[in-house]
Order: structure tokens, then sequence, then C-alpha cells
């Protein structure tokens, strides 16, 4: 299974053909060794990979009729509400999971427990009793503010489908602190610049850039720009956040936990 194909790693990878590249040889492995694979049908670089590479068992999922368990988003606002099906009938489930972008991962582990034959009530049990813990998409309520915690880790994709999630969210305040994506490389200064100018144009009430490459752009867009998560923690400090819907994501090296506390 692999779930998506985004602007992650392009340091290590050489640029985006080249993760396409990398996630494309996991194909051409299950080919060489008689595997299978679940495929999102919605995703056109799975598509393409998966026909290129050829392969022989291949069980898809996405949001139209024809694959193995399909699905249809009601709402993610603030979690996700859905229903879904398979050959046997259809299905309403929830899921403690914030932001329209995690829906098609929920539907890759529904295809999963639907191929390995879990009932449909287990798969939907599953669903409700999972609470993310690991600080991503994780919906918290502090005694200021609710939070989407999303700092586990961040690229150019995660930190747009974030962005785009909190505008769609209803909220009468909504904050946006986010910190710098690691391991771009050339592609660095570009790619911040394209998230920034992203932020800056969504309806965001207050924008908070942290860390070296957003800084450059200071002079640029309208926001609060820190170096470091240090200068960001003494501003929260001083000008507490109350009564918002706050995003907090950015690269792991970032440690944008240490900013939970303030908010």
């Amino acid at each position: 299974l692999i779930t998506n194909v985004g602007m992650a790693h392009l340091d290590g990878f050489g640029g985006f053909e080249g993760v396409k590249k990398g996630k494309a040889e996991l194909y051409a492995y299950l080919k060489n060794h008689h595997g299978f694979a679940f495929i999102n049908r919605n995703n056109p670089y799975l598509l393409e990979m998966s026909e290129v590479a050829d392969l022989n068992k291949v069980v898809y999922y996405g949001t139209e009729k024809e694959n193995a368990v399909s699905g249809k988003l009601k709402h993610s606002d603030p979690l996700i509400e859905f229903e879904w099906a398979n050959h046997a009938g259809n299905y309403e489930a929830k899921a403690n999971l914030t932001g329209t972008y995690n829906f098609e991962n929920i539907l890759a582990a529904i295809c999963i427990g639907d191929f390995f034959e879990l009932t449909p009530a287990q798969i939907n049990n599953g669903l409700a009793n999972y609470f993310p813990t690991n600080n991503r998409s994780q919906l918290t309520k502090t005694e200021n503010n609710t939070v989407i915690c999303d700092f586990y880790n961040a690229n150019p994709s995660s930190m747009t489908a974030a962005l785009n999630n909190l505008e769609a969210l209803n909220g009468a305040h909504k904050t946006a602190i986010i910190g710098d994506m690691f391991e771009l490389g050339p592609e660095a200064a570009a790619q911040h610049k394209l998230v920034a100018e992203l932020a800056a144009k969504n309806k965001i009430d207050t924008l908070i850039l942290i860390g070296k490459n957003f800084y450059e752009y200071k002079n640029i867009f309208d926001a609060h720009f820190f170096s470091t998560p240090a200068e960001a923690k003494a501003f929260l400090e001083a000008n507490p956040i109350k009564d918002s819907l706050v995003l907090l994501k950015g690269s792991r090296g970032m440690a944008l936990e240490q900013l939970l506390p303030l908010l």
C-alpha cells in the first residue's frame, strides 16, 4: 500500500520525479515477487506507476462504485463522517481524525480490513475507537483553544492540504502557526514561498511563520515571522491566543510541540 506521492524528502530523492521513481520501485518489486497492491484509484500518480509496473494482483479503492471499497465524504468539520461500500452493502462511519486529506487514508484502511474479511461492524468499530496520539491530524482542546496538532512532520503537499483544511473548517477565529519544512534541497526557497503565499491568501486571522526559510519572506507577506521557535514562544507568552481554531504544523526538527503549552 502506497497512500500518496507528495513533495516529501525532495533533497534525498533529487526532486519530485525522484520520489515517484523511488515509490514505483515498490510496485516493480511486487511484480517480480508475485505480490499484490492496494491502490487508490483517485490518485493519478499511483495509477500510472502501477500500470507501468503491470501488476497482476490489484485491489482498488476510491470514491467510485467500481472499486472493491468506495466511499463518500459527508463532512470533516471538525471530524470525518462518511459513507462507504463494499460488494455486500453500504455503511455509515465516523473517525476521530480531522482533515479531508485523511478520508482516502481511511478508505485505504477499510479496503485492507475488507480484503482480510473483517466485518463492516468490526471495521467501523475500529475506526470509531482509534484516537490519534502521534501529533498527526490530532484535534486537541486546550483551556483556551482548539488545536490541530499536526507537527510530527511537514512537506509542501501536506502543508498545503492542512492550510486548505483550516480555511474550510468553521471557526470564528483561526490561527496558523507553521514551521519550516526540511529536506527540500534546491527547491526549499521556492516551496516555502509558495506555502507562505497560500497561508497569507487563505482566510486566517493570525498567521505565524517560524524558521529561517520562512523568515526570508518577512517583508513580503502580512504575518508574524520568527527565525526560531524560541522567538515564537516569547511572542506567544506576551500575546496569548484565545478562543481560536489553531493549526500547529512543521517539520519534526522544528520541535513545535514546545509551543502547545502556550495555546
